[in-house]
């Protein structure tokens, strides 16, 4: 894309405004008096300005080039592999009145006296009171929904493998609910994937994704493989199984290499750890798929209102929205960069039929 930018400037130059400062360099007189003589040879400014002509269409050709190529970008953006359905899918935040913030991110080591969890106190209810609105199909939280831009990456250790120092593993990592993968419309590949009674009191699960067991498991069975996420450091004292393996979801750009990562359940994240602020403690993303026309930001407005009043909702938003606004940059520049091939190369051939007269 710089490539052509620069193309397009040069060749702006070379049409626009070399042949102006020639002009300007020109006697109008002497032109004048050359002219009514007739002179037969062409002069060096002449033999100049078909030169440029002839630079401009070269340019102008490689213009027309790029943007074919560009095109075969944009052609396969639309062709690739989103991993998550579009049609019917909003996402929008929620952020609770307490929200702590990253700044006050610590470890407590008062586990007797842990508080309860937003996910379970606020989440939770408002989740089933969602999945009871008419036409919602189903209903779920996520704190990096794709292509939301929002991300926590942390190294972790594979219980019974041992540790690279010079190359730690690192995830991003997100919390989820139950019918997450549902909602989105993504295939669980191996296993399950986190439902609803993944609670505190029960054993503590995780699911990976296909980019992380790839590059971590390199072919061997993930599944029943614990994970660890920093232990006391980060308030993380259990491990996470491993029960299950999504399909890969775009997550910062469409086409773009998927990265891992590995999902929570929203209840198993301990409330002493900076897990919890980090991903629930802050804005969370809830999504619903529905069935239909369904005015969805009145119904959760209502929803949480009747709920969990506190919380406050903004940025609702379609998956179609979040795919068309995150290859937007590209879009744009096939377009203006075609649309300016095109012109140039129109004037360019156009002047090239009286360059050599």
């Amino acid at each position: 894309m710089l490539a052509l930018g620069a193309i397009a400037a040069l060749t702006t130059v070379l049409s626009s405004l070399l042949p102006a400062l020639l002009v300007g360099r020109v006697n109008p007189q002497a032109a004048l008096q050359a002219a009514s003589r007739g002179v037969g040879s062409r002069s060096v400014g002449g033999k100049l300005s078909g030169a440029l002509v002839a630079a401009e269409v070269a340019l102008s050709t490689l213009l027309l080039v790029g943007t074919g190529l560009l095109f075969h970008t944009l052609w396969n953006l639309g062709k690739a592999r989103l991993g998550f359905e579009t049609a019917n899918v909003t996402t929008f935040t929620a952020m609770p009145a307490d929200a702590a913030g990253f700044s006050a991110m610590a470890v407590s080591e008062d586990t007797a006296n842990a508080p309860a969890s937003v996910a379970t106190l606020t989440y939770q209810p408002v989740l089933e009171r969602m999945r009871r609105v008419p036409g919602i199909e189903s209903a779920a939280l996520i704190t990096a929904p794709p292509l939301s831009g929002w991300d926590l990456n942390s190294d972790f250790k594979i219980v019974g493998q041992p540790d690279d120092p010079e190359n730690p593993r690192s995830t991003r990592v997100t919390a989820v609910s139950g019918d997450c993968a549902r909602t989105f419309g993504t295939p669980v590949v191996r296993g399950r994937m986190i439902n609803d009674d993944d609670v505190a009191s029960s054993p503590f699960v995780t699911v990976i994704n296909e980019a992380f067991a790839r590059k971590y498991f390199k072919g061997k069975d993930p599944l029943g493989m614990q994970i660890k996420l920093g232990g006391k450091d980060t308030g993380m004292l259990k491990p996470y199984t491993i029960v299950g393996v999504l399909g890969d979801q775009a997550d910062h750009n469409v086409g773009a290499e998927v990265q891992p990562f590995l999902m929570l359940p929203q209840q198993q994240v301990p409330t002493t750890s900076l897990f919890y602020q980090a991903l629930l403690k802050t804005i969370v993303h809830f999504a619903v798929k529905t069935k239909g026309n369904v005015p969805v930001a009145a119904e959760m407005r209502s929803v949480f209102h009747e709920v969990a009043p506190s919380v406050a909702l903004d940025e609702f938003q379609t998956m179609q929205k979040a795919v068309d606004q995150n290859t937007f940059s590209q879009r744009l520049g096939l377009y203006l960069v075609g649309s300016f091939a095109r012109n140039s190369w129109a004037i360019a051939a156009a002047r090239s039929g009286f360059a050599w007269r």
